[in-house]
């Protein structure tokens, strides 16, 4: 997940989705200490990419707000579709897809690619797939009054107002 303000993100996701509502996510993350090699399909270089290994992404999900339902390493099968994706890169460029990351990467497709299946391969990095679940929160009153109303259907939201406006 390449966003640097990932602990933003994530109350804020919590914030909007009701208490239970679901996060699913499927991301590249940081692996072993080793340094990522670059490009790879988000990044250029070294300091536009700002990724975090799971166990961090883990805490900073927990400190939002959201508890961990499932989650499983991809990593195996992102090495297999980037492995074929690569085989891409040497067929003639009228034998590519009509769209594709081919596009997208430009003359830096063969070499981001090539670095996404050593990376994955030397375990640089990781992929995630994961489902998430926002818990219940405390409200204060002035919210709660808004969140149990809005979870009300029309007819009941103007009653609530008509009633709060007495």
């Amino acid at each position: 997940m390449n966003i640097a303000t990932k602990a933003q993100l994530f109350a804020a996701l919590a914030r909007v989705l009701r208490p239970g509502g679901r996060l699913a996510f499927h991301e590249v993350m940081a692996g072993s200490d080793t340094p990522v090699l670059f490009p790879v399909p988000w990044a250029a270089e070294g300091h536009l990419s700002v990724l975090s290994p799971p166990q961090g992404i883990r805490s900073l999900l927990a400190r939002a707000g959201w508890k961990e339902p499932a989650s499983v390493d991809k990593t195996a099968d992102a090495l297999t579709f980037f492995r074929e994706r690569l085989a891409l890169a040497e067929r003639p460029a009228e034998d590519l897809p009509a769209l594709g990351l081919h596009l997208l990467l430009g003359d830096t497709f063969s070499a981001a690619f090539g670095n996404m299946v050593r990376n994955l391969k030397e375990r640089r990095i990781t992929v995630v797939q994961a489902v998430r679940a926002a818990l219940a929160r405390r409200l204060g009153a002035q919210t709660a009054g808004i969140h149990r109303v809005a979870s009300r259907g029309p007819t009941a939201r103007a009653a609530e107002r008509r009633r709060a406006a007495r």
